[in-house]
This record gives structure tokens, C-alpha cells and sequence, in this order.
């Protein structure tokens, strides 16, 4: 289909209830060229509502703001441009995470993302993860093991972030369906939305955290139909719900000729 044959369809009677029953959609060969962003940005408004700079301002310190959006209005469209010399994670690998959950406010917006430029050498694929359809797969006796495990998060783009105590399920406000609360893991200062992890009030030490972590992704990422896994193309929309999907990239092989660009847009259902 093309660009404009998408944007006829409707949202509330197509679009919508075609994400809440996928929940990641994939969308390709739309447009022989780049999309502008404020197509990209109308097209993802089908899906819910963009993030404004009054959401971003709780998501950032004030000076990192100021950087990003300081000359932007309240009402501007926020499309990110991703560039390895852009973004503190550059071209390394990524580990399994959930974009921006803020404990305080609200917790794991949408994304859309658009690659408006991949090198042609088959780096930097995306793998998600269900966690919802994972955990409806693990036995009695394999989620029983986890009841008396809590989650303490922590918000890791504050300048003092706070931390937060939560269950280990999590339920999804739309559906009712439960998933594990599983995120990156990292200390202070280091990366990662998960600080630690306790077991019946044992506090685990960070190296035990990662392990605790790394051992959970593994079993439900060993559950059937549970990935999905993009070689991207240029030209190539995903459009994800965070709440129970969690996703890595592997690492990106550019040179200064073919420099890797990613357009993202955040939003509410």
C-alpha cells in the first residue's frame, strides 16, 4: 500500500483495534522515498496520542531538556532522530529493555520507529521479546518460584533517582494480561530502569541482579512464538507497545558513507 492508502483507513475502527490485538505492527515498501516527519508523525497519530515537550519535561533534568527541546513549543511534534554520535549507547550492543518507564508518572509508553537510514550489511537487527505470551507459557510450577521476588526500579535519567519498590507481575491496564516487570539492570549512574532485585526481602547485590535478570530472559525467550526478530530496510515503521514487550539491537557496522539514522516518535494509547 502506499502512504496515502494508509493514512485512509480509519483509527478508531482499523488501526486501534488492529494494535491492541498485535501489539507490535511492522509496516513496509510504503514510499520510494523518505518519509518527512511530520508524515511519519501523522501516521503514528492513527495509533495514540505523541508525547509533547510537556511529557519530555518530566522524562528529563532540566538541563538535558533545554538541549533538546529548548526552542520547541509545548504544541511541536517530537520526532528523535537516533545518529551513533547522538546517543550515549553509539553503536554498541543493547541488552533487553523497555523504553522510558517513569515510576513517578507513567509507565512504558509506545513507540514508532522508522529507519530512515541502515547500513547495507545486515547490523543492528531488533529482537522483541513478549513477555505477556511468555509468562502465559511457564508452568505452575515455574511461576510459583517468583512469589516472593519484588522489583526496585529506579528512574536513571534523574540527576537523584528514587528508588521504587514493585511486585514482579505486572498487570496490563488495557487487557488484564500479566507479564514480569523485567527491564535493563544497572546501578546508579550505569544504565538500566531495574536497580535490584529482592527474594523474600533478601536484598540481592547488583552482580545477582544481572544474573537474576539474565536467567528470567532466557527461560521465556526459550517460550514458543515468543521473539520476533526485524532485519531492518530502509523505509521500514515498527510500531511497539512497551508495556509487555522488552527489546535488544545487536551491535551496528557503519562507516562515515552510510551513517545508521532511526526516527522515533513516543505515544500514549
Amino acid at each position: 500500500m502506499s502512504y496515502d492508502e494508509l493514512m485512509s483507513f480509519d483509527a478508531e475502527t482499523f488501526w486501534k483495534p488492529l494494535f491492541y490485538s498485535q501489539n507490535l505492527l511492522v509496516i513496509k515498501d510504503i514510499s520510494s522515498s523518505l518519509l518527512s516527519d511530520s508524515e511519519f508523525f501523522n501516521l503514528i497519530r492513527k495509533f495514540g496520542k505523541p508525547w509533547n515537550c510537556d511529557k519530555f519535561k518530566i522524562l528529563y533534568p532540566q538541563d538535558r531538556y533545554s538541549r533538546l527541546f529548548g526552542n520547541k513549543k509545548p504544541e511541536d511534534m517530537i520526532v528523535s532522530h537516533l545518529r551513533s554520535n547522538n546517543t550515549p549507547w553509539g553503536n554498541n550492543i543493547l541488552g533487553y529493555h523497555a523504553d522510558i518507564p517513569l515510576p513517578q508518572e507513567v509507565e512504558y509508553p509506545c513507540r514508532g520507529i522508522y529507519m530512515a537510514n541502515t547500513p547495507n550489511n545486515d547490523t543492528g537487527s531488533t529482537t522483541w521479546l513478549n513477555l505477556e505470551y511468555a509468562w502465559e507459557q511457564c508452568t505452575e510450577e515455574e511461576k510459583t518460584t517468583y512469589n516472593s521476588v519484588e522489583v526496585i526500579m529506579h528512574d536513571i535519567l534523574k540527576t537523584d533517582p528514587v528508588q521504587i519498590r514493585f511486585p514482579f507481575l505486572k498487570t496490563n491496564p488495557k487487557t488484564g494480561k500479566v507479564s514480569p516487570r523485567l527491564n535493563g539492570c544497572g546501578p546508579e549512574g550505569a544504565g538500566g530502569w531495574i536497580h535490584h532485585i529482592e527474594i523474600d526481602s533478601c536484598i540481592l547485590t547488583f552482580t545477582e541482579s544481572v544474573d537474576f535478570v539474565e536467567k528470567m530472559y532466557n527461560l521465556l525467550e526459550n517460550k514458543k512464538d515468543t521473539l520476533y526478530k526485524h532485519n531492518w530496510e530502509n523505509g521500514d515503521i515498527i510500531i511497539f507497545n512497551n508495556w509487555f514487550n522488552v527489546h535488544m539491537r545487536d551491535a551496528v557496522d557503519e562507516d562515515s558513507s552510510c551513517p545508521r539514522e532511526l526516527r522515533q516518535i513516543t505515544f500514549d494509547l
